[in-house]
C-alpha cells in the first residue's frame, strides 16, 4: 500500500478494512464501500464480505482471505474478523 517499497501486509489489509472509499485523497476508490454504513447489519452481511474479498484481493494481494465473520454487535454496529493465509502462516486481522 505505499507508494515505494512494501508495508507490512497484515497492517495493510486491516487499514484498508478500516476506510471507506473517497477517505483516501489520491485514490478515491480505495477502501470499503460506504454504501454500507448504517445499514441493517441483516441486510448487508453478504455485501461487505464481498467488498471486504474485492478490496483486499485488489489492494494487498498478499493476503488470501479464507474467512471472513461479521458478527451484529446490535442493528447498526459490527464486529468483523477477516482470518487469512500469509506466506503460509495462519493471520487473524480485527
Amino acid at each position: 500500500m505505499l507508494s515505494s517499497g512494501n508495508s507490512n501486509a497484515v497492517v495493510t489489509a486491516i487499514n484498508l478494512t478500516k476506510i471507506a472509499r473517497g477517505e483516501c485523497f489520491y485514490d478515491r476508490i480505495r477502501g470499503l464501500n460506504p454504501d454500507f454504513f448504517d445499514k441493517p447489519t441483516s441486510i448487508i452481511k453478504e455485501d461487505i464480505k464481498i467488498d471486504i474479498r474485492e478490496t483486499l484481493g485488489e489492494y494487498e494481494p498478499r493476503v488470501n482471505v479464507n474467512k471472513i465473520e461479521i458478527n451484529a454487535i446490535n442493528e447498526i454496529d459490527l464486529d468483523i474478523t477477516v482470518k487469512s493465509q500469509l506466506e503460509d502462516m495462519e493471520n487473524e486481522l480485527d
